[in-house]
């Protein structure tokens, strides 16, 4: 399943407030795949953070999730619309600022 799809079937899936041991049992096993990339994140995985935690609705649960979903799930790193960046830069850079 793809993080944007993981909200409503939260919703769908649980019923509120929900503790983080309920969503394991019934949830733990779902996939949350990164685009371009064969593997996947479990929400057992996604949960480790919030032992005892509850989760009063859908959206707190998947603003957690989400917030511990790792690199894989970020588009392109350092993108920037702004300037201009080399490809061949391992990080974000400062440039001179360009006046049109």
């Amino acid at each position: 399943m793809r993080p944007n799809e993981l909200e409503p079937y939260l919703g769908f899936a649980l019923d509120y407030p929900v503790d983080a041991d309920d969503v394991r049992r019934r949830l733990g096993l779902v996939e949350v795949s990164a685009p371009g990339v064969d593997a996947a994140t479990t929400i057992d995985d996604l949960l480790r953070p919030a032992d005892g935690a509850s989760f009063d609705s859908a959206t707190a649960l998947y603003e957690h999730l989400v917030c511990n979903l790792d690199e894989r799930h970020v588009g392109r790193k350092f993108y920037d619309d702004r300037g201009g960046q080399a490809a061949s830069t391992g990080g974000p850079r400062d440039e001179r600022n360009t006046s049109f």
